[in-house]
């Protein structure tokens, strides 16, 4: 319905669903024939309603992990928008939402447990590589078992500039974020201050490392500038400690 705009005064019609759907699959054979039939291992076909999922799975990394606010912001839409719950779709949205998140939970399972080009500070990315160590010396074909049950026991999710909050099941009444009233996480709005002393916090020296060194800085800059002692700079002291800890961390040999 938007095609007109763009058409310069050309007679433009939009496409129907179901020419689309075909459309989309000719080119998808036409790839198949480029490139392979091993893509039809990834994917058996396409369909238009697949690019809602495919916009989750990059808007999970692209957005702090907060997959429906991108659309949000995408779409510029107020905060809570009618439209955006509408346009991805009650259960729909939700299956969107836990597949993409659990998704991307394996994917920085397998990144802490594999990657040997990063360094990851924080006692979860310690337990699965020093887990991983074990069984590869053991049995090296346990390894999937073994990331399967990282994978299982992690309940959430949160990406944020300075890290990753990954919250374990079994240690949930340890997260700095929980609420005592309900035992809840409430780990979307999470900060460096609280989340730097948190167990389930991971950083990632390839992604985070600047973002830390920069807060580092400025709650030095604060303490040195401003002698006077308040409740403030016992916050900016624990910061720079938490802080300096995990940069010794990122900054560990690769061993």
């Amino acid at each position: 319905t938007h095609q007109p705009r763009f058409s310069k005064g050309a007679e433009v019609k939009a496409a129907s669903n179901s020419s689309l759907r075909t459309s989309l699959q000719a080119n998808f054979s036409d790839a198949i024939d480029e490139f392979g039939e091993e893509l039809t291992t990834l994917c058996e076909k396409v369909h238009p309603h697949m690019f809602r999922h495919s916009f989750a799975e990059f808007a999970i990394r692209r957005f702090d992990g907060r997959v429906f606010e991108a659309i949000r912001q995408h779409f510029k839409h107020t905060y809570q928008s009618k439209f955006t719950k509408e346009y991805v779709g009650g259960k729909d949205r939700e299956s969107i939402k836990n597949g993409a998140e659990r998704r991307y939970i394996r994917e920085m399972i397998e990144r802490m447990a594999l990657d040997t080009d990063d360094i990851f500070s924080g006692s979860l990315a310690l337990a699965i590589q020093r887990k991983v160590k074990e069984s590869m010396v053991i049995e090296p074909s346990e390894l999937e078992t073994v990331l399967a049950e990282f994978e299982e026991k992690i309940k959430s999710i949160a990406v944020h500039e300075y890290g990753i909050c990954m919250v374990l099941a079994d240690t949930q009444s340890l997260s700095k974020c929980l609420d005592k009233k309900t035992g809840l996480v409430n780990i979307e709005n999470g900060c460096f201050d609280l989340c730097s002393g948190c167990v389930h916090s991971i950083s990632s020296a390839i992604s985070h490392k600047e973002e830390i060194i920069r807060i580092v800085l400025a709650h030095k800059d604060f303490l040195n500038n401003f002698p006077f002692k308040t409740a403030a700079h016992k916050v900016s002291e624990t910061t720079v400690r938490n802080g300096e800890k995990i940069l010794r961390q990122l900054e560990r040999e690769n061993d």
